[in-house]
């Protein structure tokens, strides 16, 4: 059966190369839609993850990390008092406008402020130059930000929010989808920059629980000891909320996730017509193979190995190209998105069930295929 399959696939070339175009096309719409709703995953928390905490405060109006409500400074102070706390670090948060050094528009720019005698981020070369952002107006700049902010080079001038900054650094970020670009400032920095944000007023605090201490149960001593009006998060609850919010309440992660469905929907459509083209231009040999004795069954897994073969063959250049593209955003766009064996299988999957679903929709013409009726 596989070999009768393979004869009628490649039985005219041409048709047969454009078939395979059609379907891999489709395949790599999947694979461009999955990665990047991914994508959108991955950036949700990208800042998260560059910071040092086993726990965050907000204010109980928390949304997201930009929108994340303020708390007062005197917190930090207070938590230190909590049994198990080791430290408390505050992160001011909010984005603002940038004027491009190339081309003079203005942007949109992920600000964050912090204590540059204590910042709270992993990154050690954000830990080396923090104490350049002790004088007044200097900012850091990510290298990872999109070519459109143009060039950052240090000793430049920016103009940034409603004032200029000296650029003494850089570092290593990037942001994804949440902004074009980010930059990390010192607090004061932060409040001369965007009027009417207040240094005893961040927008989170993060804390260090000591070694060898139940995250979970400073966090309950914590949720006890500041009330209703501070909202304490772990890890993984912070992650989680932003991930959430960024993939199934923005319009961003809807949209891709959209994208994915219809990528499948498409595919499947295309491998349809294409198979129901294979099905009217063999149905005279389908109908013989009825006459001859053959099943329904068995003519109806004819065409769905033809489906499958078009799967498999197709899907390896789909993966390539997916590998290129995916390539081409991370360099280009800055959207940190990686071709993944969960992914690829996923896809994969998918492809074999759409091929499989569409195969037998193609195939129920042969079930009524008269011989007599064709050969007459």
């Amino acid at each position: 059966m596989l070999k009768i399959a393979w004869q009628n696939v490649t039985h005219k070339k041409w048709r047969a190369l454009a078939s395979l175009g059609g379907v891999a096309f489709s395949i790599l719409l999947m694979f461009m839609q999955f990665g990047i709703f991914s994508a959108a995953e991955n950036s949700a928390d990208i800042v998260y993850r560059a910071i040092d905490f086993d726990l965050v405060l907000t204010s109980p109006q928390y949304v997201f990390m930009v929108n994340a409500g303020t708390l007062s400074r005197d917190v930090a102070e207070r938590v230190k008092d909590v049994p198990g706390i080791e430290s408390a670090k505050p992160l001011f948060a909010s984005f603002t406008l940038i004027r491009s050094l190339e081309d003079k528009l203005r942007r949109g720019i992920l600000v964050l402020g912090i204590d540059p005698d204590d910042p709270p981020m992993l990154d050690p070369a954000i830990q080396q130059q923090a104490s350049l952002l002790q004088r007044p107006d200097t900012v850091l700049m990510d290298s990872e930000a999109r070519g459109e902010f143009g060039p950052r080079e240090v000793g430049s001038t920016v103009d940034i929010g409603s004032g200029h900054a000296d650029i003494v650094g850089s570092y290593k970020l990037g942001t994804g989808f949440i902004a074009g670009a980010d930059a990390l400032v010192s607090d004061l920095t932060y409040c001369r920059l965007l009027p009417g944000r207040q240094v005893d007023r961040p927008n989170l605090i993060f804390l260090r629980v000591k070694p060898g201490q139940e995250i979970d149960r400073v966090a309950h001593r914590l949720s006890v000891a500041l009330g209703p009006d501070v909202r304490v998060w772990t890890r993984p609850q912070i992650t989680a909320a932003e991930v959430n919010y960024f993939v199934n309440i923005k319009p961003i992660g809807i949209m891709f996730r959209a994208g994915a469905v219809v990528g499948f929907i498409v595919g499947a459509v295309t491998l349809y017509q294409i198979l129901s083209t294979q099905v009217s231009s063999h149905i005279k040999e389908l109908a013989t193979m009825k006459a001859m004795g053959y099943s329904d069954s068995a003519v109806y897994l004819l065409v769905v190995t033809e489906g499958f073969i078009y799967a498999l063959v197709g899907f390896v250049p789909a993966y390539v190209g997916g590998l290129l593209l995916y390539k081409i955003l991370r360099d280009a766009a800055k959207v940190p998105v990686w071709m993944t064996f969960d992914r690829a299988a996923l896809v994969l999957t998918l492809t074999l069930v759409m091929c499989a679903a569409s195969s037998i929709l193609a195939a129920r013409r042969v079930r009524t295929a008269d011989p007599a009726e064709l050969f007459a």
